[in-house]
Order: structure tokens, then sequence, then C-alpha cells
């Protein structure tokens, strides 16, 4: 799955995509700036605030874009 969130974030122009956890939280990336991909963890900014989301890649179910899943490893 990280293969895939590195190409959804380079990808240009950029289209937003949500990612989904496997307890069925989402996230929302509106923009590349936002979120910030490590080793093990994807970190999702909030916009208008300062607040961030820590998730971890094992626990990411499903990748979307433009309202469809994205497969990947």
């Amino acid at each position: 799955m990280k293969e895939t969130i590195v190409n959804l974030l380079r990808q240009r122009p950029f289209q937003p995509f949500v990612i989904q956890m496997s307890n069925g939280e989402t996230f929302r990336v509106n923009h590349p700036e936002m979120a910030v991909l490590l080793k093990s963890n994807v970190i999702i900014a909030q916009p208008d605030s300062d607040a961030f989301d820590i998730c971890s890649l094992l626990h990411v179910a499903n990748v979307a874009a433009n309202g469809s899943a994205v497969t990947g490893s």
C-alpha cells in the first residue's frame, strides 16, 4: 500500500484521495503537502488547524482516488 500512496502523492496533476483504515476510519488527502509518508506510518495534516493523525501503514485497508479503490502493494 505504501507504493500506492507514494504514486498518488507524486501524481501530477494531483488528485485528492482517501485512506481507509482497518477500523473503518477514513482520512482525506486534499493536497500532497497534507501527507508525510514515513517508513511505517503516514502522517495526515488536518486543514485549517494544527491537528494531524498518525496512521500505521499496517492498518491501511484501502486507498481510493476519484471515488474508486486503488489497488497496490
